[in-house]
């Protein structure tokens, strides 16, 4: 029996602690199936010494060789990653502090110019609320050395009034009069030719 057999057998009486019974019954069956096929009792199986461990072959070396060269890969990738990280932090906690000073500096810079608004509110206010002297009397013009025109404005009368009433009432029948004198002639005129 070769250390890969007994290796099998291992693998196989491992599968009896299985929680399906199943499985257990498969190992059960496939170990007694081992055991005939080399022709052995279960005694002599049972008295093998214990299995020695294979020396490394190549592709062991060089599988080890690759998985040493991929965790110093992977070593050196997760240090530039922390650098980079670090590097990162520091830019922004650098920016943060600059735009923090930028921020401070127009903050002082709006509270100064506030205040300057507040003062000169302050100064039109006060010159509002003071007291303003009386006004100077304007002087008196000259008297003029021309004779003034006589005032012939006599102001509306009474009688314009009457006039704009009555008007009509004369002009109104005077032009019914001169119209039907006309009518009637022309008409005459028609019918008799005279």
């Amino acid at each position: 029996m070769t250390q890969a057999d007994r290796r099998r057998l291992a693998a196989i009486l491992g599968m009896l602690g299985s929680g399906f019974e199943g499985e257990q019954a498969s190992a059960a069956r496939q170990a007694e199936a081992f055991r005939k096929r080399h022709g052995l009792t279960w005694e002599q199986m049972l008295s093998l010494p214990p299995i020695e461990p294979e020396p490394p072959s190549r592709d062991a070396a060089k599988a080890a060789a690759e998985a040493k060269a991929q965790a110093e890969a992977e070593a050196k990738t997760r240090e530039a990653d922390e650098a980079r990280r670090r590097q990162w932090q520091a830019e922004i906690r650098a920016k943060g502090e600059a735009e923090w000073e930028e921020t401070a500096r127009r903050g002082a810079e709006l509270a100064a110019q506030q205040a300057k608004w507040a003062a000169e509110d302050a100064a039109r206010k006060a010159a509002w609320r003071a007291p303003r002297p009386p006004p100077e009397p304007a002087p008196k013009p000259a008297p003029s050395k021309r004779t003034p025109a006589p005032d012939l404005d006599y102001g509306w009368s009474v009688w314009h009034d009457l006039g704009i009433l009555f008007l009509p009432m004369i002009f109104v029948p005077w032009m019914l009069v001169r119209e039907t004198i006309r009518f009637f002639r022309w008409n005459s005129w028609i019918h008799h030719g005279t």
